[in-house]
């Protein structure tokens, strides 16, 4: 299975750093996303679902910057092609939603959000 998406949500780590045995970088993010909705009755926000875990990874040097603009619980949107990847180790085994062929379109740190209770919105 896979899909293109877009996807905005909050990274669950610090952005992971590596190199492959040839010497390339590897920017790696872990991202948690859940559809909310404001309900007019309550006047509060609520989750629809359970979140999305979701992993993605960078390859090359000229995504060394992403370290330095984000961190954990900061918003990102990555844009890609959405898998279902298997994976083993000696733990276990399972599956994971992986966004491959990222490309990173922007990022909000968690500072600057303001809470979902106090945004307003037009209609």
């Amino acid at each position: 299975m896979s899909a293109e998406m877009t996807v905005t949500g909050n990274l669950t780590r610090d952005p992971d750093i590596s190199k492959t045995k040839s010497g390339e970088l590897i920017v790696r993010l872990g991202i948690a996303a859940t559809r909310r909705h404001f309900d007019k009755k309550t006047n509060e926000w609520s989750d629809d679902g359970e979140p999305l875990y979701l992993n993605t990874s960078f390859f090359g040097n000229s995504y060394e910057y992403i370290t330095d603009l984000v961190s954990k619980g900061d918003q990102v949107t990555v844009t890609g092609t959405l898998v279902l990847r298997d994976w083993e180790s000696k733990k276990g085994s399972g599956q994971s939603l992986e966004i491959r062929f990222p490309k990173f379109l922007g990022y909000m740190k968690k500072g600057d959000r303001a809470p979902q209770s106090n945004r307003r919105y037009r209609h």
